[in-house]
């Protein structure tokens, strides 16, 4: 039986810090579920929001859909939207493998803006088919 993937977390930030033109925007800053307090803008957060499985009849796990949301905080909107493309751009190639896992395939399937607490926030949702 193949291991679920419940570190789809580390798969996604892998790809986030792979890209070049991601990390001449926020670095290394791509944090899990919220950045550390102190922490300087440009930054992102990201978060696991559902993880489910498909088996076949003998228990083996063979394809797991992920939802991803990336949550891009900055201190103005337009580098906000800038990196939501980059970040984008990032998850969205094929032959997206590491470790034991591989996305068949990932597509952006929402986006909304917020400004919270002096944040603008461009969170994306990414749903991601897993082998």
């Amino acid at each position: 039986m193949r291991v679920q993937a419940l570190n789809v977390g580390s798969f996604v930030r892998h790809f986030l810090l792979e890209s070049e033109d991601l990390a001449e925007l926020v670095g290394d800053k791509v944090f899990p579920l919220v950045a550390p307090e102190g922490t300087c803008f440009p930054y992102i957060a990201y978060s696991n929001t559902s993880l489910t499985s498909s088996r076949d009849k003998d228990s083996y796990f063979y394809e797991q859909d992920a939802y991803m949301t990336i949550a891009v905080c900055t201190e103005d909107y337009t580098s906000g939207v800038d990196i939501a493309m980059e970040v984008t751009r990032a998850l969205q190639r094929p032959n997206l493998v590491f470790e034991d896992i591989e996305a068949l395939e990932c597509t952006l399937d929402e986006r909304s803006e917020q400004f919270l607490e002096n944040t603008y926030i461009q969170a994306l949702v990414f749903h991601l088919k897993l082998k």
